[in-house]
């Protein structure tokens, strides 16, 4: 499970893997199951929240700051 920090307005990016084919079935990447995503830890102190997130290995998930890097 990938965990990360996110402040107020900032965001992840779910995509798929560069090495899988586009064409590839939305089934195959369910295949293990769904998309989980956990709140692992709420700091209102700082406006922060830890998602836990569990998806199939070909899907990448980024903070949207590495994504658009």
């Amino acid at each position: 499970m990938l965990v990360l920090t996110r402040k107020v307005g900032e965001s992840i990016k779910i995509s798929l893997n560069k090495r899988v084919d586009p064409d590839t079935l939305a089934r195959v990447l369910f295949d293990a199951g769904p998309i989980e995503i956990l709140i692992a830890h709420l700091h209102l102190g700082r406006s922060e929240v830890k998602l836990g997130i569990q998806a199939h290995p070909d899907l990448v998930i980024l903070r949207n700051e590495l994504y658009d890097a």
